[in-house]
């Protein structure tokens, strides 16, 4: 399906669309990548000369319009957003304007011969309180509403807590491994407090996925997790494990998110039904990975 398609992705150069850059490459994709000015570009360091990228402002229509005439894309992976982590928070007004305006450009711009539009959303749309949940909420009704009215392949993935490779520092599997690492105290926020983490192998393997399927449904809306609620105790505890260390865990050393709740996990039954997939790798197995990636990569970070 990808093979010789040319495939324009945004976020690119960030943790899950690195991952998904490369997955494009082996499946032998012409792969354009969207960046910023200041992007960075160390996750891709190994396959730059295998990507086309282009520097653009989402924002600005006019020029989203032209390069999408310029470069008439088969499939669109839309993974471009404002920061969300833990202390880091947009400025105001900006996790609107990049991530509902910079969407809704994308949609409208689409080239009639586009075969799909990938959004990312977030499960923080549902029950977090913040700009940037709202502004991803908006995108996610925005992009449905279009594909349902124009019968366009349009379908947002809804993601919950991906961690893997090329993580992102600060990112809790990243704090939580590399603290452990070092021996040094865990800082978390409650044992109670549930996530639903997705590897991101699994996650490529999904925007695949729905990617194949976008045209029998457009305007869909498929939650992107393992449907499994995990414990911030069970992740402390496999850490721990994992590496083997016996570093501390500070309870309550750290704030519960906007969207931090007992009952936070993925209903992946109308995800697997309607895309044929389903998660291989469950959560000790995949922080297990990314402990090994981790340290052989770890200078990476620097």
């Amino acid at each position: 399906m990808l093979k010789n398609k040319k495939i324009l992705v945004t976020g690119g150069t960030g943790f899950i669309g690195s991952n998904l850059i490369r997955r494009l490459i082996e499946e032998g994709a012409l792969v354009y990548a969207l960046t910023r000015e200041t992007s960075n570009f160390w996750r891709l360091n190994d396959v730059l000369e295998k990507v086309r990228f282009n520097v653009s402002d989402l924002s600005d229509f006019d020029g989203i319009t032209k390069l999408i005439e310029d470069i008439r894309p088969d499939g669109i992976f839309h993974l471009g957003a404002t920061t969300i982590m833990q202390g880091i928070i947009a400025e105001s007004g900006k996790a609107e304007e990049v991530n509902f305006k910079g969407t809704k450009n994308l949609v409208e711009s689409m080239s009639p011969n586009c075969e799909f539009f990938i959004n990312t959303g977030t499960f923080s749309d549902i029950s977090g309180t913040d700009d940037y949940a709202k502004s991803k909420l908006h995108a996610a009704e925005f992009a449905s509403d279009f594909g349902k009215k124009n019968g366009k392949p349009v379908v947002t993935l809804r993601l919950f807590s991906p961690y893997g490779p090329y993580i992102q520092k600060g990112r809790l599997i990243f704090n939580v491994l590399i603290k452990a690492m070092a021996g040094e105290d865990i800082e978390m926020a409650s044992p109670e407090i549930i996530r639903d983490f997705i590897y991101v192998d699994d996650l490529v393997d999904l925007y695949i996925s729905v990617a194949k399927n976008a045209k029998e449904n457009p305007g869909g809306i498929f939650d992107a997790g393992s449907g499994v609620a995990t414990t911030l105790q069970e992740v402390a505890d496999n850490a721990l494990k994992i590496t083997g260390s016996k570093s501390k865990i500070i309870w309550g050393s750290l704030q519960k998110l906007s969207y931090d709740s007992g009952k936070m996990r993925s209903d992946v039954e109308k995800t697997t039904s309607r895309l044929g997939w389903h998660p291989k790798t469950n959560l000790f197995l995949g922080m297990q990975k990314t402990f090994k990636w981790l340290k052989e990569k770890l200078s990476l970070y620097q």
